[in-house]
C-alpha cells in the first residue's frame, strides 16, 4: 500500500577480559567490533581484530595490553596469531573480507620494522596458531579444488606439511605445541601428532 517499513541498529561486538586476582570482567574493547585473535603467553598483550565502522573496508589487526593501555593498530587485515616472542603477528592479506580465504597470509612486527609476505604454497587461509619454538605455525588452509584441513608451515622450509585430513572444520594447537585437536563433519574430536604418528580418537564424544 505504499508504506515502508524501517529498523536501525547500533550493535558493537566487544572483548571481555578478567586478569589474575581479578573478581570483575575487564573490557578491553577499542572500537565499535572488537574481535580476539590470541593472547600472548603470560597474558599481557591481546591481538585481536577490528572489524566494522572502525576496522574500515579492509578490517585491522590491533595490539593491546590487557592492563587497559591504548591499541596499536599493526595494520590492515584480520589477526591470526600472535608469535611466542611477541614480535610478530600472523595475519590475513588486508584485501580479503574477515572469515574468508585468504591469498597469502603476512608475519606484521609488533614494532619496528617491515612486514614479511610469506610465500602462498598453493594455499588460500583462514587461520594460524603459532607454535611454541617461534619456527612453525599451524595454518588452517585450502587447496584448490579441495577441502579445509591444517597444515604444519616451518617458516625456513619450502613447503607445508598436511597434518589432518580434509575437512576440518574446528581445531586448536596444544599448550606444549605436540598436538592439533580436530573435528569435522562429526563430533569425533581426533588428536593429530605434529611429529606425523598415528592420530587417536578421544573416546566418549558423541
Amino acid at each position: 500500500d505504499g508504506r515502508l517499513l524501517m529498523a536501525h541498529t547500533d550493535d558493537r561486538a566487544v572483548l571481555v577480559t578478567r586478569l589474575p586476582g581479578e573478581v570483575e570482567d575487564r573490557d578491553l574493547s577499542w572500537l565499535d567490533a572488537s574481535w580476539v585473535a590470541d593472547l600472548s603467553r603470560d597474558g599481557q598483550l591481546l591481538l585481536f581484530t577490528e572489524t566494522g565502522q572502525g576496522g574500515g573496508s579492509e578490517a585491522a589487526a590491533y595490539l593491546r595490553r590487557t592492563d587497559g593501555s591504548p591499541a596499536v593498530r599493526l595494520g590492515a587485515g584480520q589477526a591470526y596469531a600472535l608469535s611466542p616472542d611477541t614480535q610478530w603477528a600472523a595475519c590475513s592479506s588486508p584485501a580479503s573480507a574477515v572469515g574468508t580465504p585468504s591469498p597469502y597470509m603476512e608475519l606484521v612486527p609488533t614494532g619496528a620494522g617491515n612486514p614479511r609476505r610469506l610465500p602462498d604454497h598453493g594455499l588460500a587461509y583462514l587461520g594460524a596458531r603459532w607454535l611454541p619454538d617461534g619456527n612453525r605455525i599451524a595454518v588452517s588452509a585450502i587447496e584448490p579444488g579441495q577441502r579445509t584441513r591444517v597444515y604444519l608451515l616451518a617458516l625456513d622450509e619450502d613447503a607445508p606439511t598436511p597434518l589432518t585430513p580434509e575437512g576440518v572444520l574446528s581445531w586448536v594447537v596444544s599448550p606444549d605445541g605436540s598436538t592439533i585437536a580436530a573435528t569435522g563433519s562429526s563430533p569425533t574430536i581426533r588428536l593429530y601428532p605434529v611429529d606425523g604418528t598415528a592420530p587417536r580418537e578421544i573416546p566418549g564424544m558423541t
